[in-house]
């Protein structure tokens, strides 16, 4: 009798559990749709939060890395996924990334270029929202500070890329490419991005936006490893939308 009880105490706890699990997944989902309102419920519960956020928004990171190091791996990680998503906009039926709400939230990315998340998916997600924020966020050519640290970026993306053949992270490393200058790598990644999206189903959230962009990349790419005689080379298509 012992013995049974003990595995219907072991049954309760694992049942518990992954109500608990549920429940957090639920409230991320619903934090994500809306993060600066979730963002808002962060720092109401940390008043330290607040004035850190504001002045990286100013480009002062330091406040924010310190709250980073000071925080939980928990709250951490939830900062990180909002900041994420406060760079995705509702378009229509879909959630896409849109280069310019990322600009506003890159300084409160980097804060967590060297620190990470203490998840490597997450991470991965961040760098991939920063390196494509600070290469085409600001809709001209990048700073060669922003570039440069985009770089760095795009070598992690690459050995992720061995793994996750992800279209979204060829795009990124093609936009890092193309802006070098380095056309044969940048046509590479685009034509790869191309070949994943082609893989994934055809309601694939943005694909509307994002298929015509990529082909447009790919091809701009591919002018400027071999351009014509007398012809200019093209820059790189931003976002489609006005």
């Amino acid at each position: 009798m012992i013995r049974h009880g003990y595995t219907w105490i072991a049954i309760a706890l694992i049942a518990a559990l992954v109500l608990l699990q549920v429940r957090d997944n639920m409230r991320l989902l619903h934090e994500t749709e809306q993060p600066a309102k979730a963002i808002s419920a962060m720092i109401g519960e940390d008043p330290e939060l607040g004035p850190a956020l504001a002045a990286a928004d100013t480009g002062d990171t330091r406040p924010l890395t310190t709250w980073l190091v000071r925080a939980s791996d928990l709250r951490r990680q939830r900062l990180a996924r909002l900041i994420v998503a406060s760079g995705v906009v509702a378009d229509g039926a879909h959630n896409i990334s849109d280069d310019r709400s990322c600009w506003s939230t890159r300084f409160r990315l980097l804060a967590f270029l060297e620190l990470g998340t203490g998840l490597p998916v997450l991470d991965h997600q961040v760098d991939n929202a920063l390196a494509y924020t600070l290469a085409m966020g600001s809709g001209a050519a990048p700073a060669p500070a922003d570039l440069g640290v985009a770089v760095v970026i795009a070598e992690r993306i690459e050995r992720r890329l061995r793994a996750d053949p992800d279209h979204m992270l060829w795009d990124t490393l093609g936009c890092v490419r193309f802006l070098q200058g380095d056309w044969a790598k940048a046509k590479e990644a685009f034509a790869a991005a191309n070949e994943q999206l082609a893989k994934q189903p055809k309601d694939e959230p943005g694909r509307a936006i994002i298929e015509p962009l990529y082909r447009l990349r790919l091809e701009a790419a591919t002018h400027n490893l071999n351009p014509p005689p007398n012809t200019p080379l093209r820059d790189i298509p931003r976002d489609l939308r006005p």
